[in-house]
Parts: structure tokens; sequence; C-alpha cells
């Protein structure tokens, strides 16, 4: 019954005894083994590859963190620099406003009065302009 299914197995098999000058079973059993071996190194190598790849990707990572956290600190400390300055400027404006205020008292309640006049005028224009 095989041979009806393929009738040129008998002559591969003649064929195979013919080259190897062994039995093809022999002459698989040879292929076989060596063709395993090829495949083992093959993966290896890939395996070595990926496994050289994911280190080489972790210290890669490593380094970008690194230098992302430095970038963070030093942004954070130019941040803290930059409003401790603001604040110690705001707090000498202040003190140079209290001091000019305490010299000129008079001046104060006029500039204070014709600011309040203007900032009154403003609303009040904003106001008839809403109501038309």
């Amino acid at each position: 019954m095989p041979e009806d299914l393929n009738p040129n197995v008998p002559e591969g098999a003649e064929t195979a005894h013919d080259t190897t000058g062994t039995d093809p079973y022999t002459a698989a059993d040879t292929v076989v083994p060596a063709q395993d071996r090829f495949s083992q190194s093959r993966y290896q190598r890939i395996s070595d590859d990926v496994r050289r790849g994911a280190e080489r990707a972790r210290t890669e990572l490593r380094h970008g963190a690194e230098r992302a956290r430095e970038t963070y600190q030093d942004a954070a400390e130019n941040a803290r620099v930059g409003f401790e300055r603001v604040r110690a400027e705001t707090g000498n404006v202040t003190q140079d406003v209290g001091a000019w205020v305490r010299d000129n008292p008079a001046r104060s309640v006029l500039i204070a009065a014709g600011v309040g006049f203007l900032f009154g005028m403003l609303v009040r224009r904003n106001d008839d302009d809403e109501d038309e």
C-alpha cells in the first residue's frame, strides 16, 4: 500500500544509498544530529545577542534616568534660588515703600486717594458700558 502512495520512495532510497554509501536510515542518523547542533548553535548565538541587547538597554536606561534626576535636581535648585532672590527683593521693596510712606505721610495719602479715584472711574466706566 505505501508504494501506491508515493512510487518514488524506493528510488529516492536507492539514490541516497548510492550517494552516501550507506543505507538511508544511517544517513539520516548522521544528518539529523548535525542539523540539531547547527540549530542549537544558532539558538545560542541569538540568545546571547538578545541578552547583550537587553543589558545594553538596561544600562542606557539607567544612564538616562540618572541624567534626568540630575537635570531635575539642577532645575529644582535653580528655582529655589530664584524664589529666595525674589522673596528677598520683595521684602526689600516692601521695606522701602514702608519707609517712604512713614517719611511722606501726606503724599502717601494723596497718592492712595488718586489711585482709588482712578480705579473707581475705570470700574464705573465699565459698569456704564455694560448697561448700554
